[in-house]
């Protein structure tokens, strides 16, 4: 069975990551060394993606009711913390073939209350941010990049007219830290308020990071094929189910404990984790699980051109003109059938994410916002990583095809 994900990272990164753990290390230097990885001196490191998120509404000091334009597709979390500061989200509907924002539909949205945009780079996706920009600048509004799941390397340090640009390195992310995140900040004064008020919140328990070492060096152990297998059927035999017992794994912050988890410093291990996993990027990783995600969407693409039912298939962020392929997403009308399918023939698809369409205002209730839900409500995940392999590739195009043109589709 090829499982749904591996975790991006290397026994030799864990046994660092662990040692480092067990010893006393300057928090000020490992914070140095993790927003210096980037070449950049904008920088402020965090215990993820949602803790920047929530300094910078802290740090901004918005009036309450103040509204937030945002990617209508996101994690949940990522809506709450703008409530959480007294700010309203506001969805953008995204045009499903590219998953960016529609501009025209941005452009009604806009009132005299709103502040600022965020835009999420999905499923590995590169957004052209050119015209979201420009809609930005005109308005004199803030705007926000999300490329939690679209990491490059220093090939891709965001677009040049973003304020901020957020970066995760959580455990299920590429090149992950097992945690942290990383955003960059262009207002120096902005950045430094962040920082304050970072400071002021209780310290990363070293601890807790070895226990989190540990838990993802089981998980990783049981990524191969054969202990996969191993692990699902575990899961049968003890009538537990599978997708929410993976998801569980690799949840970061529960739900219960979410702000009191969250509003956290990086311990320096974290931090030390974040530079050497930044520094030490694998290029040639990256561009094979590049080549691997064009090679399976011409595969897709070819079955969606001769399928019988071929209105029912898609791939969203597809038409984008740069991807990574953090994931590989495919729509299709009856997702659990496809699933299925894949898994009888050693494919470990997925329907299950955390990914929601964003609830806004009865005003902007779009077309563009019917047509997220319409993808989420569809969407599956391919099995994908580096080590996958083209042969698999085929066969899991094969497995699509057959399921397109069967009587059942």
């Amino acid at each position: 069975m090829w499982v749904r994900k591996r975790i991006d990272i290397g026994w030799a990164d864990l046994l660092n990551g662990y040692l480092t753990a067990c010893r006393n290390t300057n928090e000020a230097q490992a914070r140095t060394a993790a927003e210096s990885a980037f070449a950049t001196d904008d920088a402020i490191a965090c215990l993820s993606v949602r803790s920047g998120f929530d300094l910078l509404w802290a740090a901004l000091n918005l009036s309450a009711g103040s509204e937030i334009l945002m990617s209508a597709v996101t994690i949940a979390d990522m809506p709450r913390i703008v409530r959480e500061h007294e700010l309203v989200p506001v969805p953008i509907g995204l045009t499903p073939e590219t998953m960016t924002p529609d501009v025209a539909e941005l452009r009604r949205c806009l009132t005299n209350r709103t502040r600022a945009i965020v835009v999420a780079h999905l499923f590995g996706s590169i957004l052209n941010l050119n015209e979201v920009a420009e809609v930005a600048r005109e308005h004199g509004l803030l705007l926000i990049e999300d490329c939690a799941q679209a990491f490059d390397g220093s090939r891709y340090l965001g677009h040049p007219a973003a304020d901020v640009v957020m970066f995760s390195f959580g455990p299920i992310k590429t090149a992950t830290a097992l945690g942290g995140g990383i955003l960059r900040v262009r207002d120096a004064s902005l950045r430094q308020q962040m920082r304050d008020r970072q400071h002021n919140w209780p310290p990363q328990s070293r601890s807790e990071y070895r226990r989190r070492i540990w838990n993802y060096a089981f998980l990783k152990l049981f990524s191969g094929r054969v202990l996969f297998q191993l692990l699902l059927w575990l899961c049968r035999l003890l009538q537990r189910d599978s997708d929410r017992a993976i998801s569980g794994a690799v949840r970061n912050f529960p739900p219960a404990q979410f702000y009191q988890r969250m509003r956290q410093r990086p311990c320096p291990a974290l931090l030390r984790m974040m530079s050497r996993r930044i520094r030490q990027f694998d290029l040639s990783r990256q561009q094979r699980r590049i080549a691997l995600g064009t090679l399976l969407q011409q595969a897709v693409s070819d079955v969606i051109c001769h399928a019988d039912n071929v209105e029912l298939l898609f791939i969203p962020t597809g038409a984008t003109e740069r991807h990574v392929w953090w994931v590989f997403p495919l729509c299709w009308s009856n997702p659990a059938t496809l699933v299925n399918a894949l898994r009888k023939a050693g494919f470990d698809a997925t329907s299950s994410h955390q990914l929601r369409v964003i609830p806004g205002p009865d005003s902007c209730v779009t077309a563009g916002t019917d047509r997220s839900r319409q993808v989420l409500d569809s969407v599956l995940f391919l099995p994908f990583y580096p080590e996958l392999t083209a042969a698999a590739v085929s066969r899991m195009a094969g497995v699509i095809r057959d399921v397109c043109n069967s009587d059942d589709a």
